[in-house]
């Protein structure tokens, strides 16, 4: 991905601010057209949305950073880039598990529009979760905007069919074109997903786990005993999906945070002197210096309980808490950080 070499006009940064709020009410209408239950062509409606929402993204970020020209072709000055010439401007490494996942879902688009499959739901669902997941990091990442704000975190886990796939009932209920084209994308995804090692970027499966927890200030639910109930308790369920509340791995966290302080002029220093970049190192003594891991809100550890080492994933809430620090002392919040490391270390 390319850094920021344009210095877009005030007209560029209006149609930027365009694009932007164009592409997060195609992402909201996405999210609302899957969830609707009567909706039947809800995969296929969803996907349709979702790619007019990318396309629009990656359009504001290649003004932001080549000019208006910029998303356009240079043969055909009038036709602006297609969604897949986007993703080839923007994200130029091939095995980028993002770029194959929005790749998918233009895939899925295009399928739509001549074959239509009930059974969609069970192969692309955890395609079109991960490109929620993927989409609402770029947002933040490329126009500094959390979604969040506006949308309500549970709203971004989508509620995936986990019926088995029935081969023969497929060859039975459809034409053996549609059969065939529904198999080559079965196998294909299925194939990328054994190969990916990119932590739920490609495809998002997510799984329920519900635990009886000592403090109340960290339940998610509260209930207690009464012998003067009018009604019979019931069990309750809520899910919590850690990567829907805490999604971004560190790497993740240092590229929105430096972000963030460019897009906004901050020039940060350590021991007088600036700092190029907030890299790991700084990171690991802010996590330290304020306990961040220790705070449910902010951190949560991924690794299973018989796993020696731990892997933490954070929230927006963590992002926004260090770069409020920085923010707020950007000459002496390094050093602040490092000193408070080495005095607990004393």
């Amino acid at each position: 991905m390319e850094n920021f070499k344009h210095n877009p006009t005030d007209t560029e940064l209006e149609t930027i601010k365009r694009l932007v709020d164009k592409s997060i009410q195609s992402f909201h209408l996405a999210i609302e057209l899957y969830n609707r239950p009567t909706l039947p062509n809800r995969v296929e409606a969803c996907s349709m949305m979702l790619a007019n929402a990318w396309e629009l993204l990656l359009k504001a970020y290649l003004i932001r950073t080549k000019g208006e020209s910029g998303i356009f072709y240079k043969d055909k000055p009038n036709r602006s880039l297609a969604l897949s010439d986007c993703i080839n401007r923007v994200m130029d490494n091939e095995k980028d598990p993002v770029r194959r996942n929005i790749r998918e879902l233009a895939q899925l688009r295009n399928d739509s529009t001549h074959f239509i499959v009930d059974e969609y739901e069970i192969i692309y669902g955890p395609i079109l979760q991960a490109n929620v997941e993927n989409y609402v990091s770029k947002l933040e990442e490329l126009h500094n905007f959390s979604i969040t704000s506006i949308l309500p975190k549970r709203s971004l886990i989508l509620p995936i069919a986990g019926d088995p796939l029935d081969e023969e009932a497929i060859t039975k209920k459809y034409d053996e074109k549609t059969a065939e084209k529904f198999f080559k994308n079965y196998q294909r995804i299925n194939q990328y997903i054994e190969e990916d090692t990119s932590k739920a970027k490609f495809a998002h499966f997510y799984r329920v786990e519900v635990e009886i927890v000592k403090k109340a200030e960290e339940a998610n639910i509260k209930v207690a005993f009464s012998n003067d109930a009018e009604i019979n308790g019931t069990v309750l369920n809520r899910t919590r999906d850690p990567r829907a509340t805490h999604p971004h791995r560190m790497t993740e966290c240092l590229k929105i945070l430096n972000t963030r302080l460019l897009r906004e002029g901050i020039r940060l220093q350590s021991k007088g002197k600036p700092v190029e970049k907030f890299n790991r190192s700084h990171w690991d003594n802010f996590v330290k210096a304020y306990n961040i891991k220790e705070d449910p809100s902010k951190a949560y550890n991924r690794a299973s309980p018989n796993e020696g080492n731990t892997s933490y994933i954070y929230s927006d809430k963590a992002i926004n808490f260090v770069f409020e620090l920085l923010k707020h002392d950007p000459a002496n919040a390094l050093d602040a950080a490092r000193e408070k490391v080495q005095q607990g270390e004393r």
